[in-house]
This record gives structure tokens, sequence and C-alpha cells, in this order.
């Protein structure tokens, strides 16, 4: 079993009222960390979710992070520390479209290279469980893809390497 972070991902870009709503929403979550790409469209995003921070997340640290902005393996050593330092906790992602391609094809279980099934349109909010352990195989869980709502979130959830037994969707087990 493994330990997840939920992970709030932005692509970086998007309308000023769009933007607005959605840090918003965000702002309103108990955020362990806000990571961003070090570009500014990516700050600019941080920036209006503290502006907009309830008091669970007024303390919550910005990191800046020229590898979340890199794309390929360097995005995704970078997602699974993040996930690793902020272990059953929420954290927001703030990166180009490169990182976010990254995580996409690391959750669909697609080569780093290659089409992606997904449109991705900037300001675009994704959620994903991201797993905390060392454990290369488990991948991480996408939950939505350019969400207009937020998905709930408890803490201490855990992802099993194989997920399945009762209650699991397609089984009619009771």
């Amino acid at each position: 079993m493994h330990v997840l972070t939920r992970l709030w991902f932005v692509l970086a870009g998007g309308d000023s009222d769009e933007l607005d709503e959605l840090a918003r929403a965000l702002g309103s979550r108990p955020l362990a960390a806000l990571a961003c790409a070090a570009e500014p469209s990516c700050r600019t995003v941080c920036a209006a979710v503290l502006a907009r921070a309830g008091p669970s997340t007024t303390d919550t640290p910005l990191e800046e992070s020229a590898d979340l902005g890199a794309g390929g393996q360097r995005t995704l050593t970078e997602l699974a520390r993040l996930a690793r330092d902020h272990a059953d906790r929420e954290v927001l992602a703030v990166a180009p479209r490169a990182a976010l391609e990254s995580a996409l094809r690391c959750a669909i279980g697609l080569d780093l290279q290659g089409d992606l099934p997904v449109k991705l349109r900037p300001g675009a909010l994704f959620a994903f469980d991201w797993p905390t352990g060392q454990d290369p195989a488990t991948r991480p869980l996408l939950l939505g893809v350019d969400l207009d709502w937020l998905p709930a979130w408890t803490r201490g959830r855990q992802h099993a390497r194989f997920p399945g037994g009762p209650g699991a969707a397609g089984t009619a087990r009771a």
C-alpha cells in the first residue's frame, strides 16, 4: 500500500476570469505546498491562489522549481519529491505544457514521447493522486482532466498496488 498525495495541477495560462475562479476554489483548500515552474505565467497563478487563500493555506510555502517546468523525467522526479515531502496532503503544482504532458503520460502509462489522447487547454485543472512510495511500478492515478469542480479528498487514503476486491468497480461482489 502507498500513501497518496492529492496533486492539483494547473496548466499555465488561461484568461483572467477563469484564473480568478480557479484561484478562489483552490485557495479554499488546505494546501500543504504550492509549487510552480520558474516562469512568470506559473508565478501569476500561484500568486492568485495565495491572494485568495483561506486560513488553512495562508502559511503555505511557495516552492519555485526549474525541474518542474523541464518536462520528461526531471518533472516526474520533482512531482515525486513533492508528493513524498507532503505525503497525505494536498499540493498545487503550476507548470507549462511539457510538465503536464509528462505527468499525464506517467499516469496513463504511455511512453514519454508520442501523442496524448487528452486535449490540453491553458488554465485547465487536472487532479492526480500521486503515490509517495519508492516502488517504481506504482503509477499516479489520474482523477480528472480539465475539471470545473474539485473531487473530494480525504486524508489517510492509500493505494493498493493491485486495486480490486469487494466494492471495486467492475465486480459483482458486495
